[in-house]
């Protein structure tokens, strides 16, 4: 296929504006025991570690995601948002992008925040990663429930026709239901489980905003959210499941997005 040339480390996309890994878990009774075999493993891995409280974040996690982790644990999440986190920042491995890490009684949450500078997964997952081989090999009854890896793209543009560029027709299409449209919110939301035993939720939005000078902009989103929710498959690998999670998803994201938009932004 003709995508099949554009390859993940010479893709680019300054678009990309946040990414976010997710480990969800059951087993832990003691916060302090995950932070302690973290500090050991990590001691001088980040700059500032804070105390927070659930309730207080919700710019990294939403009420959303919060009832997604109870669902998962079987929790309510009155549970989980009074449940405290430390939250360590300011990697101190030079990296383009600003990064947070979470540890809580109930997950562990890595936060990739992107100034159209995001430079691969690959320079970040070490400290994520090695918090979960850790806590495995440290926690007696640590069991992993559900492993995310999410991406948001956002563009804006002048036009309508500009916003609609750089995705294949499918996405946005031309007429939805035989109409001519300028889109207040045009949103699809698709749920899938591939063959890998990857779970996917794509959720694309086409919508029409105001920019800082009060210009109306079209915006497009595109939320791209891999998962694996089951523990026989979370007892295995997590690496390897990470790379095969964070692969699949590209692929995804090379469907989305044409030759040409593809093309403007490989290197």
């Amino acid at each position: 296929m003709a995508k099949d040339r554009f390859l993940r480390r010479n893709v680019h996309d300054h678009f990309l504006k946040k990414v976010i890994l997710r480990l969800d878990y059951a087993g832990v009774t003691d916060l302090n025991k995950l932070v302690d075999v973290f500090d050991k493993k990590f001691p001088k891995a980040f700059k500032e570690r804070n105390l927070v409280i659930n309730r207080e974040i919700n710019v990294t996690l939403h009420k959303k995601d919060l009832e997604e982790i109870g669902k998962t644990l079987s929790l309510p999440v009155s549970i989980i948002e009074k449940s405290q986190v430390i939250r360590y920042a300011q990697l101190k491995k030079p990296v383009n992008c600003n990064v947070t890490l979470d540890i809580c009684q109930y997950y562990l949450c890595m936060v990739i925040e992107s100034n159209s500078n995001y430079d691969g997964l690959d320079n970040y997952t070490e400290y994520f990663k090695g918090a979960i081989s850790v806590f495995k090999e440290k926690i007696p009854y640590f069991r992993p429930k559900r492993l995310g890896l999410r991406k948001f793209r956002q563009e804006q543009k002048e036009t309508l026709e500009q916003a609609k560029r750089s995705f294949e027709d499918f996405m946005f299409p031309s007429k939805p239901y035989g109409l001519e449209y300028s889109p207040l919110r045009l949103e699809y939301i698709d749920c899938m489980l591939t063959n890998e035993n990857i779970k996917f939720n794509i959720h694309s939005m086409l919508r029409k905003v105001k920019d800082e000078e009060n210009h109306d902009r079209f915006e497009s989103l595109l939320d791209l959210d891999a998962y694996y929710d089951r523990e026989d498959i979370l007892a295995g690998d997590i690496n390897a499941l990470l790379e095969k999670a964070n692969q699949k998803e590209f692929e995804v994201y090379k469907n989305c997005l044409t030759e040409d938009y593809l093309s403007s932004i490989c290197e």
